[in-house]
């Protein structure tokens, strides 16, 4: 009898060592399964004004609400060419004229908004982004149409300073009014036809 006793007790214990054991590997798998999830995640360039981040030139942002759907399948990197570049926020608005990135006073913040695409340029190789959204129009993030340097409101052809460097170097760009097309890039395979990113460094 005590051996019987002694046989369901040590029985009893290998199922419960084996119910924690499963109970373990559960968690494991659940871990991983996290973790694939973010690995398959697509870094994604953001501007930060588009996030809600107060660093547009009027010291506001210019939250879109549409991002929240796409956190599921982008990693957002957010970025602000302009605060990277050193200028100050608030700051007065500036526009692209003959190449030239100047305010509305007609200072010169060329130098300024070069290194704020260099330093994106940077942010996009360290996080392998292979796609940016960038804020339209802007003179950094405006990609396809910007602003004639007239402040007065009229777009030409053209690329924002930091938008024309990460184009150069190989990401797809979007901006705020592509978000359905964005969407469709949910299948990380459907950037295979990306080409490889350049050295970003040397921009």
């Amino acid at each position: 009898m005590m051996t019987v006793k002694r046989n369901v007790t040590e029985a009893l214990e290998a199922l419960r060592e084996l119910s924690a054991a499963g109970q373990a590997l559960k968690a494991d798998g659940e871990l991983e399964e996290e973790r694939g999830k973010r690995m398959e995640k697509i870094n994604i360039l953001v501007s930060a004004c588009l996030l809600g981040l107060d660093c547009r030139y009027s010291g506001t942002g210019k939250y879109i609400a549409e991002l929240e759907e796409l956190k599921e399948e982008f990693q957002f990197i957010p970025v602000c060419p302009e605060q990277l570049g050193g200028l100050p926020t608030p700051r007065s608005p500036v526009e692209i004229t003959e190449g030239r990135a100047v305010n509305k006073e007609g200072a010169d913040c060329t130098e300024q908004f070069k290194k704020g695409a260099q330093e994106a340029g940077k942010l996009a190789g360290y996080f392998n982004c292979r796609v940016a959204l960038l804020k339209a129009n802007s003179p950094s993030c405006g990609f396809g149409r910007i602003y004639d340097g007239s402040f007065s409101g009229k777009l030409i052809e053209g690329n924002g300073i930091t938008a024309e460097l990460l184009h150069k170097k190989g990401l797809r760009i979007y901006s705020e009014k592509d978000l359905k097309d964005l969407k469709d890039l949910k299948d990380v395979k459907k950037l295979k036809d990306v080409k490889k990113l350049k050295d970003l460094k040397d921009q």
